[in-house]
């Protein structure tokens, strides 16, 4: 079952929102009606609030409105869902260079322990 996989890393939080935005109208959750918004209106999509963001808040991020509640929905398991699909949460990390070259390091030695152990062993067992 597709899920919207909400990635909490800060540098892409506003991009993420807006690719969000964009899978919400591909599985057609509607925009606002044109006659019912102002010309002063700035929402980039209905469930949002029309009141602005505190300016913590990513670019293009405000609270959801009240015609917006009515897309969110708990299941019977617990789950959060947005217009009848799952909504995911992860958390992800990235390693900088340096890291991935110990990890590397770590494995190679690991590795190499493995099989001077299983040699050991082995040449253990050969004697006569």
């Amino acid at each position: 079952m597709p899920g919207y996989n909400l990635l909490m890393d800060d540098d892409n939080l506003a991009a993420r929102v807006s690719g969000m935005h964009r899978r919400l109208d591909a599985i057609g959750v509607p925009a606002a009606p044109e006659s019912t918004e102002s010309p002063s209106d700035t929402r980039g999509h209905y469930a949002q609030a029309k009141q602005d963001a505190p300016a913590r808040w990513p670019k293009g991020v405000r609270s959801i409105s009240i015609e917006g509640l009515e897309l969110l929905g708990v299941g019977d398991d617990g789950r959060l869902y947005w217009d009848g699909v799952p909504v995911e949460v992860a958390r992800t990390f990235t390693l900088s260079w340096w890291q991935r070259l110990g990890a590397v390091l770590v494995s190679l030695s690991a590795v190499v322990a493995a099989i001077s152990a299983a040699l050991s062993a082995y040449a253990d067992l050969a004697k006569p």
